[in-house]
Protein backbone atom coordinates (compact mmCIF):
# COMPACT_ATOMS: atom_id res chain seq x y z
CA UNK A 1 0.00 0.00 0.00
CA UNK A 2 1.20 3.66 1.07
CA UNK A 3 4.10 2.62 2.72
CA UNK A 4 5.41 -0.05 0.37
CA UNK A 5 5.13 3.00 -2.25
CA UNK A 6 6.65 5.58 -0.23
CA UNK A 7 9.41 2.95 0.54
CA UNK A 8 10.29 2.59 -2.60
CA UNK A 9 10.21 6.56 -3.30
CA UNK A 10 12.33 6.48 -0.53
CA UNK A 11 14.84 4.29 -2.02
CA UNK A 12 14.62 5.79 -5.65
CA UNK A 13 15.83 8.90 -3.36
CA UNK A 14 18.80 7.47 -1.62
CA UNK A 15 19.59 5.91 -5.31
CA UNK A 16 19.43 8.92 -7.08
CA UNK A 17 19.57 12.18 -5.11
CA UNK A 18 21.08 11.81 -2.27
CA UNK A 19 18.08 10.90 0.20
CA UNK A 20 16.29 14.09 -0.55
CA UNK A 21 12.70 13.71 -1.42
CA UNK A 22 9.72 16.22 -0.82
CA UNK A 23 6.23 14.98 0.19
CA UNK A 24 2.99 16.76 -0.71
CA UNK A 25 -0.29 15.80 0.89
CA UNK A 26 -3.22 16.84 -0.80
CA UNK A 27 -6.12 17.00 0.86
CA UNK A 28 -8.65 14.04 1.79
CA UNK A 29 -12.52 13.51 1.81
CA UNK A 30 -12.25 10.66 3.84
CA UNK A 31 -10.47 11.93 7.46
CA UNK A 32 -9.79 8.31 8.17
CA UNK A 33 -8.28 6.99 5.16
CA UNK A 34 -5.95 10.37 4.73
CA UNK A 35 -4.96 9.92 8.64
CA UNK A 36 -4.01 5.79 7.70
CA UNK A 37 -2.42 6.98 4.71
CA UNK A 38 -0.06 9.91 6.45
CA UNK A 39 0.90 7.02 9.19
CA UNK A 40 1.89 4.47 6.98
CA UNK A 41 4.23 7.69 4.63
CA UNK A 42 5.39 8.65 7.93
CA UNK A 43 6.42 5.42 8.87
CA UNK A 44 7.91 4.54 5.45
CA UNK A 45 9.91 7.93 5.78
CA UNK A 46 11.16 7.33 9.04
CA UNK A 47 12.57 3.97 8.04
CA UNK A 48 16.36 3.67 7.26
CA UNK A 49 16.74 2.72 3.48
CA UNK A 50 17.56 -1.26 3.63
CA UNK A 51 16.91 -2.09 7.07
CA UNK A 52 14.61 -4.77 7.65
CA UNK A 53 11.41 -2.88 9.51
CA UNK A 54 11.07 -1.44 5.12
CA UNK A 55 8.53 -3.78 3.37
CA UNK A 56 9.39 -1.74 0.32
CA UNK A 57 10.03 -4.08 -2.66
CA UNK A 58 13.56 -3.55 -4.04
CA UNK A 59 12.83 -1.49 -7.64
CA UNK A 60 14.99 -2.45 -10.51
CA UNK A 61 14.28 1.30 -12.24
CA UNK A 62 14.45 1.29 -16.59
CA UNK A 63 16.91 2.99 -17.94
CA UNK A 64 16.21 6.59 -18.84
CA UNK A 65 15.59 7.06 -22.67
CA UNK A 66 17.65 9.93 -24.59
CA UNK A 67 16.88 13.09 -24.18
CA UNK A 68 14.20 12.22 -21.65
CA UNK A 69 16.62 13.91 -18.50
CA UNK A 70 16.63 17.36 -20.74
CA UNK A 71 12.83 17.37 -21.59
CA UNK A 72 12.40 17.20 -18.05
CA UNK A 73 15.06 20.19 -17.52
CA UNK A 74 13.26 22.40 -19.87
CA UNK A 75 9.84 21.68 -17.48
CA UNK A 76 11.57 22.14 -14.57
CA UNK A 77 12.59 25.34 -16.28
CA UNK A 78 9.24 26.27 -17.57
CA UNK A 79 8.12 25.74 -14.38
CA UNK A 80 10.61 27.98 -12.38
CA UNK A 81 9.58 30.90 -15.21
CA UNK A 82 5.77 30.59 -14.95
CA UNK A 83 6.34 30.86 -10.89
CA UNK A 84 9.43 32.78 -10.50
CA UNK A 85 6.67 35.71 -10.31
CA UNK A 86 4.94 34.08 -7.16
CA UNK A 87 7.98 32.86 -5.69
CA UNK A 88 11.91 32.87 -4.76
CA UNK A 89 13.20 30.58 -7.08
Amino acid sequence: GIRAMTGALVQVADEVCDGRLVAVVEGGYDLDALQESLRAAAAALSTPVGSSGSDAPHADWPVMPAGAVSSGARAVQAVRVAQGAFWSL
